[in-house]
């Protein structure tokens, strides 16, 4: 069922009345919610950002690497592996943002404060 479906249905009734309004309990829930998923947002980056440091050190021989030394394919799996996890770290925090922009919208919409 598309929007448009719901819109020329009878019963659509898209005015701020016709959902009920939430509790003062339940804006306090919201808020607490949209503080911790903008703190969880926070701490992947920071995570990303020490993640990145510490693999991209670790990478980096400590001695000049000899011509016929494997340290190609240990490089090769070390970026793999934190492309991998950067990948993960960003996915998660798009799905958190996704979150954030749900509940927000609902307090803007309900005529809460977010």
């Amino acid at each position: 069922m598309t929007r448009f479906d719901l819109e020329s249905s009878p019963n659509y009734d898209s005015s701020p009345s016709a959902y009920p309004l939430p509790t003062s309990e339940d804006q306090r829930k919201m808020n607490a919610e949209v503080n911790q998923i903008i703190n969880q947002r926070f701490v992947i980056t920071l995570t990303t950002i020490t993640v990145f440091g510490a693999v991209g050190a670790w990478m980096i021989p400590k001695i000049p690497p000899q011509p016929s030394s494997d340290l190609g394919g240990f490089v090769f799996f070390a970026s793999s592996l934190l492309l991998s996890l950067l990948f993960v770290l960003f996915l998660y925090s798009h799905i958190l943002r996704g979150r954030l922009k749900v509940i927000s919208s609902y307090l803007i919409l309900s005529g809460t404060t977010v």
